[in-house]
């Protein structure tokens, strides 16, 4: 694999290339909370292993890179600088492109097209949610129980200032506003 580093807002992150010749397309993986991109790795194999180049990061505040992960929108962010920095560098700008993510990274990897489309051609979200801002809220209702009702207008203004317009998009509204297909896996449990 080979290294490649680049910013996402002031964090510098940590990214993997996998090189495969004559590959079909340049998948890039988002992976989930307070992971990296070495928790993906079994799929990073299982991709390069059926001709694909693979590009891998670890999120803000995650494994080798910078920064500090601050919420639900934050890995939206790391993938867009991602998505950004592949388009304009010139070993990976003229790759077809596929996302693949997971729970937090299966919602930026959704959430990504109420930006840009950035060429992509298909999507996977396993165990992805809809929504950054509802996640948010419903993990600190788990934690703080009856309490998060109070704290709940405080937490919105939080998130809205911290991730700005990041904070609004959905994964329903980013699949809504694509033309390529998705491959949704979620489980009741």
């Amino acid at each position: 694999r080979e290294k490649y580093s680049f910013y996402s807002n002031n964090n510098l992150l940590q990214g993997y290339y996998y090189h495969k010749e004559n590959a079909k397309a340049l998948i890039v993986m988002a992976h989930g909370i307070k992971d990296g991109a070495d928790s993906l790795l079994s799929e990073t194999l299982y991709f390069y292993d059926n001709d694909f180049s693979v590009f891998s990061y670890d999120n803000s505040g995650c494994f080798d890179s910078n920064g500090k992960e601050n919420g639900f929108s934050q890995p939206l962010i790391d993938l867009h600088n991602a998505l950004m920095f592949l388009n304009n560098h010139n070993r990976f700008k003229e790759y077809k492109k596929c996302l693949f993510g997971v729970s937090v990274g299966g919602y930026a990897t959704t959430s990504i097209f109420n930006i840009d489309n950035f060429d992509v051609l298909a999507g996977v979200a396993v165990s992805g949610f809809n929504d950054s801002k509802e996640i948010f809220l419903a993990n600190g209702k788990k934690y703080a129980g009856p309490l998060m009702y109070l704290g709940k207008p405080l937490a919105s203004v939080y998130i809205d200032r911290t991730f700005k317009n990041y904070a609004t998009y959905t994964s329903k509204d980013g699949i809504n506003n694509s033309s390529i297909p998705f491959f949704i896996a979620n489980s009741k449990d």
